[in-house]
């Protein structure tokens, strides 16, 4: 069956040009195969996360930053297989990471109890300014997280949420609009799409140089709840697929990959389905690893609890000497810690 590689296919020829070819029909199965995984990988987190967490907050939290992982591969299947829903889909799945970035900074107020505790802690700790994407920016100072710097690394990550839908979802709804063959919104389609490309790449930078300061600063006082785990796993998602993107525009402006046949011959859609491809194929892993550290962080004990002020941290060393509370004391009505020989009858009868 011949097709016409320049035009854009709706879902039912899209799939009819997986099944033309036996590679093509093979990645079609095996990215179908690839979001089950991942989607019952995220169906177990969700009922070990309810069978072990008892309240609300925290597991709300977890089970949105688990959720990335399965929105991601959901997202990115459509759109291979409706072609245009790919920038839609695509829209949707900066919206979820740009929200599960704010969630992790609503886990770390959590996990020390309020923003008030929060303050209190970490205004004893110099956190340098120097972080990626500001790595070589020698000059910048050390800090410390106050009420007004905790202000500006929240408003640094919501403007990320804020600016995404003129950077990303206006230019899908005109990629769309510019099939009809009567629309006049395919020059300025052109005309926005580098500009919103280099907006929508400064506007994560922001978001992720925020977010890392605040956990640069409560690493070392946080590190029994495991919280590198979850940050390092957002983290790496939202990197690898703006990286992806950037890298694939890059080789699609010089030409170096033009056509995949038998599946389109248009440069936006051959972008996106090289995309979506790479993100379902990497979602599983990354799903499986962020399982492994929620049960690592279970395993510790220190899931049901929050930060004590109290406990000796070395921040620089990342080590800590939690103390336990009284409330997480579980040597209620046991003798006191003499040798069983050296007490007398009478102490006995007293401890009974």
């Amino acid at each position: 069956m011949e097709f016409n590689l320049s035009a854009v296919p709706n879902s039912a020829e899209m799939l009819a040009r997986f099944r033309s070819a036996s590679w093509s029909y093979v990645i079609l199965i095996l990215v179908i195969l690839m979001t089950v995984i991942c989607i019952f990988l995220y169906i177990e987190a969700l009922i070990f996360l309810y069978q072990r967490f008892k309240f609300g907050s925290r597991r709300r939290y977890l089970l949105y930053i688990c959720g990335v992982f399965p929105a991601h591969s959901m997202t990115s299947l459509i759109g291979l297989c409706v072609p245009t829903a790919s920038f839609g889909c695509a829209f949707l799945a900066d919206i979820y990471i740009a929200v599960a970035l704010y969630v992790i900074l609503l886990l770390i107020t959590d996990l020390f109890g309020g923003v008030e505790p929060m303050v209190k802690a970490l205004s004893k700790v110099d956190v340098p300014m120097r972080q990626p994407p500001c790595c070589c920016c020698v000059c910048f100072p050390s800090i410390t997280v106050d009420k007004k710097i905790f202000h500006r690394i929240r408003v640094g990550i919501l403007q990320y949420i804020a600016m995404l839908p003129a950077v990303s979802l206006l230019p899908a709804i005109l990629w769309v609009d510019q099939l009809i063959p009567s629309s006049r919104s395919n020059s300025i389609y052109d005309a926005i799409e580098v500009p919103a490309i280099a907006i929508n790449i400064l506007s994560t930078l922001t978001a992720i140089y925020s977010i890392l300061l605040l956990f640069k600063a409560s690493r070392g006082l946080l590190r029994s709840f495991q919280l590198t785990g979850q940050f390092i796993s957002v983290q790496l998602v939202l990197f690898l697929v703006n990286f992806q993107r950037v890298l694939l525009t890059i080789l699609m402006r010089f030409d170096v990959i033009e056509c995949i046949i038998p599946l389109t011959c248009l440069r936006d859609l051959v972008l996106k389905t090289l995309l979506n491809f790479l993100i379902v194929l990497e979602m599983p892993l990354f799903m499986l690893g962020n399982r492994f550290f929620v049960q690592r962080w279970v395993r510790s004990g220190t899931y049901t609890q929050c930060f004590e002020d109290g406990a000796k941290a070395d921040v620089e060393g990342d080590k800590q000497d939690q103390q336990p509370s009284p409330e997480h004391n579980h040597n209620n009505g046991a003798f006191e810690n003499r040798a069983i020989s050296e007490m007398t009858p009478n102490d006995m009868l007293t401890n009974l």
